[in-house]
């Protein structure tokens, strides 16, 4: 069977540019994951891959830091509970209008930057170039890796199996490709945003049920890693080490890495286990992992509902590839 995997941003640097740690990955990899496992492409991969920053889309405040004051719930019970409910389809439609804005926002973006995308694709074309030229003196001085060629013909497979899509609409339908990065990205933001006047706990029910959309009516598994969305206390972490925490402007794809580490994908109509390969220290990828399983049993206790769990392995390794150590999915038992 095919196992399907999700290279962190920096593995899969490593993994192209290195053909030493290419040949360690594999060492320890074809028992794991199989001769052939399966990468699974990403938008947010795409762009963290090519070095595209979400800096770059501009966030205004008005869009990352609504005041949303005006729908603020009383504190007592009971008028809670009656301003819940005259106030929660407003506070819906204000949601889903914040979520159309940065779509838009980030759409006129891309469009705007679409040269620097494609000077970044032809800068990394050409520093993978000069990667492999030093590499085959390297070879050559060794006389080592007689079929290093093989092993770059393997690396740019895996490249081309990743990204061929979303080069292929980058090149051939630039207006496709800004409407599918951009409601992705703009999901992205939405669950970063710090409203005004509002708790970001209030805001959770309506993200949950937009994910829940996309989810059964999409068959799209969208990110639930950070913090609007993600109530960091609801799984408790007796050891918090530094750096756990996935960030607004980064961390697209350790967001998106841990969800389908614990739902799985879908892929020909089936939903399969998502391994997760990841430079992060063990005790970083557990946290992390703690996080995201928290913030999707969460979800089920809010939407009252049970989604099923498809999960894989995470696999932390060093920088030349070698495998540290293989962590098992904790998902909260609720007490």
């Amino acid at each position: 069977m095919i196992k399907l995997t999700y290279f962190d941003t920096s593995i899969l640097r490593i993994l192209i540019d290195n053909p030493i740690a290419w040949v360690n990955f594999k060492h320890w990899s074809i028992k794991e994951l199989g001769l052939t496992p399966k990468p699974i492409g990403s938008v947010y991969l795409f762009f963290e891959y090519l070095g595209f920053e979400k800096m770059r889309f501009e966030i205004p405040d008005s869009l990352h830091k609504p005041n949303l004051g005006h729908l603020k719930f009383p504190k007592e019970r009971q008028e809670a509970q009656k301003a819940r409910e005259r106030k929660l389809p407003a506070f819906k439609e204000e949601i889903i209008k914040l979520h159309e804005a940065l779509q838009d926002h980030i759409a006129n973006k891309i469009e705007f930057n679409k040269n620097i995308i494609t000077d970044l694709k032809n800068a990394r074309f050409v520093e993978k170039n000069k990667s492999r030229m030093a590499w085959n003196e390297t070879f050559t001085a060794i006389r080592a890796f007689r079929d290093n060629s093989n092993i770059f013909l393997q690396q740019d497979s895996l490249e081309d199996s990743l990204f061929d899509e979303y080069n292929s609409l980058l090149e051939n339908n630039f207006t496709e490709f800004v409407k599918y990065a951009s409601s992705l990205l703009a999901w992205d933001e939405l669950c970063s945003i710090i409203p005004g006047g509002i708790s970001q706990d209030d805001v959770r029910e309506i993200l949950f049920g937009i994910w829940r959309c996309h989810y059964e009516e999409h068959s799209h598994t969208l990110t639930l890693g950070k913090p609007a969305i993600g109530l960091s206390h609801y799984y408790k972490l007796d050891d918090k080490p530094k750096n756990y925490l996935m960030k607004n402007y980064e961390d697209m794809v350790d967001s998106e890495m841990y969800t389908l580490l614990i739902l799985g994908h879908k892929t020909d109509d089936e939903i399969k286990a998502v391994n997760v390969i990841t430079l992060e220290t063990p005790d970083v990828a557990t946290a992390r992992m703690k996080i995201v399983s928290g913030n999707i049993v969460n979800m089920e206790d809010v939407l009252n509902i049970y989604l099923p769990k498809f999960t894989g392995k995470v696999y932390c390794v060093d920088k030349n590839l070698n495998l540290v150590k293989v962590l098992e999915p904790q998902i909260p038992i609720r007490l």
